[in-house]
């Protein structure tokens, strides 16, 4: 009797693996969040947050370009930031997010991703490599002697 179930839950665990397998290899389809997220439109010289502001969400970049000024790094469309907030002890932001190319964000709300958290293995390996890479991004970045200067928005036309 318990053969049967052992193999049921064998065929689970390896399916859960092959899930996360694929939640950690960084696909930029994002669709899955598209039903808990709003859109957020951007637009060049627009500052999204500042260093130290209240955390409430992380986003999506679907278009545009976005500076991260105190790492000095661009966010590209396909990337996710403001996820360290959540994590954060005071729930503050971490850097200062300024729009360099107008674009479109999904925007998804901290509660929304402690929801997603805790119902979803897949999105909660997910969540806890794209905070480990960030981290290790960000610690890569702080032990680097050049700097690289600041760019400008670019205009609207």
């Amino acid at each position: 009797m318990l053969l049967p179930l052992n193999i049921i839950r064998l065929r689970q665990m390896l399916n859960l693996i092959q899930q996360i397998e694929a939640a950690t290899k960084g696909d930029a389809n994002m669709d899955w969040v598209k039903p808990f997220s709003s859109v957020q439109n951007v637009r060049a010289g627009e500052v999204l947050f500042r260093q130290g502001d209240p955390a409430r969400e992380m986003f999506f970049v679907v278009s545009g370009r976005l500076w991260v000024k105190e790492r000095r790094v661009a966010i590209e469309a396909g990337e996710v930031f403001g996820e360290l907030g959540l994590l954060d002890s005071d729930q503050a932001r971490t850097a200062t997010v300024e729009c360099m190319e107008s674009g479109q964000l999904l925007r998804i709300s901290y509660d929304q991703v402690k929801q997603l958290y805790v119902q979803d293995p897949k999105f909660g390996f997910y969540f806890l490599h794209l905070v480990s890479k960030r981290l290790f991004h960000n610690l890569s970045i702080a032990s680097q002697q050049p700097v690289q200067p600041e760019p400008t928005a670019i205009p609207e036309h």
